[in-house]
């Protein structure tokens, strides 16, 4: 059966699950082209692609299902230009689950199953942790630290009738207003590190001269970082001495300005004399396929932006890696979702410590039963201020080692889908 080629409208003739059916009960799929090569399915792009659409409305999005066997172009990540905050790209009742994920499992059972031979869908245990770290702050006092206060207020607030969590808030949002806080968590994270083999990856910040193109209102406001790396000694020095991997943490308008982020890019190469491979941007800022192409443009290969700050989701329907071919070079992009990150639970979706801990053991036990390669962000001031995230981050670590993950950076994943 090696070259064998089958259509299947998804629609009409093809068997989903009752409990998929009506989740995607709104939606309609158009032909896909399946290719049997032994026991590797690939889902490949047909004349009309792999489209998911709201009935009566416009298409959204090409999903590439086959991880990271195919180079397909995610072509058409719907967002205005103007929404610098993409956190809804799929319904919010579809990306709590990887629904693209159990779809792509769903068909490489049923397909094996029609030619007489056995998925091993249902063995998949392995899947992979890539531990990474914006850092948002560095020093003792800065702006950011007298906004985070006013969250902190407003939850205790709102969580009067849990007195508990609401004096726990209260509490921290005295420490963050008087400066009552530390922002080099890096030797923590580094002692998790060291004592679960992993290496972590770290997101950082380049002020340039002309304050990266901010207005003086944006200056007010502080939405960049404040700090200039080079003049950081202490956090060069740690970071240069270990075992980590060092990402761009994209400033607030250069996920659209090739020329900006350019500049951020070489800046921080040159401070710590390395090649930058990987880009998260403030505030997870995104231009869909711009920002994409930009990146290729720029020699980015790997894209943390797949996520959402107010929950903690699957923004693509998926918890698997996929390429993005951009039009202007052959050098694609990976796209690793992120599927947690600490702000949610402090910021917008407060809780307590256990229910922290098992929110992140339900995403585990999905990322192991789909195979999944997922990021987990975490901000080292948090870790180091707030004892709850320090043992949250442990919890992670351990966790995942406990579940039979693998703990890797973007390079890994090659690596890693081919042994899987």
């Amino acid at each position: 059966m090696q070259g064998t080629t089958v259509n299947i409208n998804l629609a009409t003739d093809y068997a989903l699950k009752p409990e998929i059916v009506s989740t995607l009960n709104d939606f309609h799929f158009k032909k896909i082209r399946i290719s049997i090569n032994r026991s590797n399915i690939l889902l490949q792009r047909a004349k009309s692609d792999f489209a998911i659409c709201r009935k009566g409305s416009r298409e959204w999005e090409f999903f590439d299902n086959s991880l990271l066997k195919i180079q397909a172009e995610l072509e058409k990540y719907k967002q205005p230009v103007e929404n610098l905050l993409p956190n809804r790209v799929v319904p919010s009742e579809l990306h709590h689950s990887p629904f693209i994920d159990e779809l792509a499992d769903q068909f490489e059972q049923n397909i094996l199953s029609s030619i007489g031979q056995k998925s091993n869908v249902s063995s998949k245990k392995s899947f992979g942790v890539v531990m990474s770290h914006d850092v948002d702050g560095l020093g003792r006092f800065y702006l950011g630290s007298l906004k985070t206060a006013i969250v902190f207020l407003g939850n205790s607030i709102r969580l009067w009738a849990k007195p508990s969590l609401s004096l726990k808030y209260l509490a921290k949002s005295i420490r963050f207003a008087f400066g009552n806080i530390d922002y080099f968590g890096f030797s923590l994270i580094l002692n998790v590190a060291k004592k679960y083999n992993f290496c972590p990856v770290f997101f950082l910040y380049s002020h340039l001269e002309n304050n990266n193109k901010l207005t003086l209102l944006d200056r007010i406001k502080g939405v960049n970082p404040n700090y200039r790396i080079e003049r950081e000694k202490y956090a060069l020095t740690i970071l240069k001495e270990n075992d980590v991997e060092i990402g761009l943490h994209g400033s607030y308008y250069s996920s659209n300005d090739m020329s900006l982020l350019r500049e951020e890019k070489e800046f921080l190469e040159e401070q710590l004399n390395i090649t930058c491979k990987s880009v998260r941007q403030h505030y997870l800022n995104f231009h869909g396929g711009r920002t994409l192409d930009i990146y290729s443009e720029l020699g980015i290969n790997f894209d943390f932006n797949c996520g959402t700050v107010y929950e903690n989701a699957f923004l693509c329907g998926t918890c698997r890696p996929f390429y993005y071919m951009p039009s202007k070079t052959t050098r694609p992009v990976v796209i690793i979702p992120m599927v947690y990150m600490d702000a949610v639970n402090l910021y917008f979706q407060p809780v307590s410590q256990i229910e922290i801990c098992r929110e992140i053991e339900k995403i585990l036990l999905i990322l192991r039963k789909y195979g999944g390669v997922a990021s987990f962000n975490f901000h080292q001031r948090m870790i180091s201020s707030i004892p709850e995230m320090l043992i949250a981050y442990e919890y992670l670590s351990s966790k995942t080692a406990e579940l039979g993950g693998q703990f890797l950076r973007g390079d890994d994943l090659n690596r890693f889908y081919e042994i899987n």
